[in-house]
């Protein structure tokens, strides 16, 4: 019984020092970057899914992250997704996530066809990687 209370104070205590500490949220470890469609994320991979205006229109998937390579594949709108890398493209003005699908379909998707939220590997969409 007094363990247990004991073991409250602990992470209550934790609690309190790492909120006071101003630990942020995860979501903050998200940066907007001047390039369309471009959010910087410090680690992969990363959990997300595809995005756009467009509810029926196929997202294109590329083999290189630009909008003159060739397209390999197609996603769809709210499609699960892991990024697994970022590129900067200053020459086409978007910023490109390579994702891979619960397919097994790997690519190049553009920015802004993408929608990224860091959640554990646990609760992400089951991707290959």
């Amino acid at each position: 019984m007094r363990s247990q209370f004991i073991t409250s104070i602990v992470f209550i205590s934790a609690f309190i020092v790492l909120t006071l500490a101003g630990v942020k949220p995860v979501k903050t470890q998200l940066k907007q970057n001047s390039l369309q469609g471009c959010t910087t994320v410090y680690s992969f991979p990363v959990g997300g899914n595809l995005i756009s205006k467009e509810s029926e229109s196929q997202i294109n998937v590329r083999e290189e992250p630009t909008v003159s390579a060739k397209v390999s594949d197609f996603g769809n709108q709210g499609e699960p997704i892991y990024v697994t890398q970022v590129f900067e493209n200053n020459a086409d003005g978007y910023c490109w996530y390579k994702v891979s699908f619960q397919s097994g379909a790997k690519g190049w998707v553009r920015g802004d066809f993408v929608s990224i939220f860091l959640a554990s590997l646990a609760e992400a969409p089951l991707c290959s990687l």
